[in-house]
């Protein structure tokens, strides 16, 4: 009898290897992805290991699955609560890859040396996020860090005319958005004077 179920990032995780797809993807209009989620939140909530086809067995008995039914539910609810709507990118042609929960938890394992029972069985999966942010700006302090002292030993033997700064060494891809976006900022704002010079009196329309 299955009496926890359990909606962790081992479940997930599982359910991923089951699937072959990230959660993101997942479609729960579809009953065999449903079950599979159920069945791993099951193991995950369960001493014991079955099979999925055992899982299916006993979802055959109408009391058994309106129990497990019943704790989906209450898992859903309580993760549902901390979901952010994420947009679609834009561009059809984006065929960049969505990452699987159980691949950023074995990031921030690996990378963030994090306890990976913690992660895998305690850590809420809204938590991810938080982690994965807070090990990105730490890796970038560190990369700029080490950027900056790598400046100072070289200065004295280089032109200090082509290496003013220590972004003149390397920029890195965060930097070189952050310039994009500044120049398209001035971009605007010099077209936006334009346009205001030329209908005024002094202007080419004067």
């Amino acid at each position: 009898m299955i009496d926890n179920l359990k909606l962790n990032i081992r479940a997930i995780t599982l359910a991923e290897n089951l699937m072959g797809a990230a959660f993101s993807d997942f479609d729960f209009s579809d009953d065999e992805t449903n079950t599979t989620l159920l069945y791993a939140m099951a193991v995950s909530g369960s001493d014991s290991l079955f099979t999925l086809n055992t899982f299916k067995v006993l979802m055959g008995s109408k009391k058994q699955s309106d129990r497990i039914f019943k704790q989906a539910e209450k898992a859903m609810a309580y993760m549902a609560q901390f979901q952010k709507a994420v947009e679609k990118s834009a561009n059809p042609d984006d065929k960049t890859p969505t990452l699987r929960v159980g691949e950023l938890a074995t990031y921030i394992i690996i990378h963030g040396g994090l306890d990976a029972k913690y992660v895998m069985f305690d850590m809420d999966v809204h938590e991810l996020p938080l982690y994965i942010k807070a090990l990105e700006s730490k890796k970038r302090e560190q990369m700029e860090e080490r950027r900056l002292w790598t400046w100072f030993s070289i200065l004295p033997h280089v032109d200090s005319k082509k290496l003013k700064e220590p972004s003149d060494l390397i920029t890195f891809p965060w930097e070189a958005d952050a310039k994009r976006q500044e120049n398209l900022a001035k971009l605007e704002a010099d077209e936006d004077r334009f346009n205001k010079f030329i209908k005024t009196e002094g202007g080419i329309n004067g």
